[in-house]
């Protein structure tokens, strides 16, 4: 299977995440104070093999990371990188590639862990709540197949949230971000 590439999707996808940087007026010198994860980017995508890192700045000057993954992951990193703000990784699971689909899993999985080291262990950790999640989506999508509702949950004062695009072909976005 050929895996396409979802840069030229990225931009569009992004951008309802967070602002854009091309704003018509200059941003402020420096970046408004965010509550913050209180993890770094360092730790956030420890255990995970980056192939490219962006910097980038959005509209009101706050930093942005964008971090490639694989070919169908990639990883919006908002913040300093020392007390991350929130982020977002977008992914594929592809039904007729077990490779890329564990891959996205794997990457999903670590992702959340890193955030929520606590979490790990548990009964409920973040891959049996990453699998629960992308159950109760597929249930949504057969409620209302063009819009279906995003699965959410609280965990240690963050709102953690996993969203399909069908009319993308079904590209999965995880974001956490603080209450």
């Amino acid at each position: 299977m050929r895996i396409p590439s979802f840069a030229p999707l990225l931009c569009c996808l992004l951008l309802p995440l967070s602002m854009p940087t091309h704003a018509a007026t200059s941003p402020p010198a420096t970046a408004p104070a965010s509550q913050g994860l209180g993890i770094t980017t360092m730790q956030l995508i420890d255990g995970l093999q980056p192939q490219k890192r962006e910097d980038s700045r959005l509209a009101t000057g706050e930093a942005r990371e964008m971090v490639t993954l694989s070919k169908i992951s990639t990883l919006e990193v908002i913040g300093p990188a020392r007390n991350v703000s929130r982020w977002s990784l977008m992914f594929g699971m592809p039904a007729d590639d077990n490779q890329a689909a564990m891959l996205s899993y794997m990457t999903a999985t670590v992702t959340l862990a890193n955030t929520f080291p606590a979490w790990r262990g548990d009964a409920d950790n973040p891959g049996k709540w990453l699998v629960a999640a992308v159950k109760q989506l597929a249930k949504n999508i057969n409620k209302n197949r063009n819009d279906p509702a995003p699965v959410l949950k609280s965990r240690d004062g963050r709102k953690i949230k996993l969203q399909i695009l069908p009319a993308l072909g079904g590209i999965m976005i995880l974001s956490v971000e603080p209450k």
